[in-house]
């Protein structure tokens, strides 16, 4: 929260300690990482689906 604020700000104890309450629960506590599909599972997919494909470092 200090690096967010920046070196000159003096932050509010009770607006410090909501934030930090509501980091610890609100994130989400199950992480679903990105993985590589076969063909036969894509085709199940049932629902309305955006795919975004790209290189890294490559700009349009």
């Amino acid at each position: 929260m200090d690096w967010m604020a920046g070196k000159e700000s003096t932050i509010n104890h009770l607006v410090r300690r909501q934030f930090l309450v509501g980091m610890r629960t609100c994130m989400p506590r199950n992480k679903v990482f990105a993985r590589y599909l076969a063909d036969e599972e894509l085709r199940k997919v049932a629902c309305p689906t955006l795919v975004l494909a790209g290189r890294p470092g490559r700009t349009v």
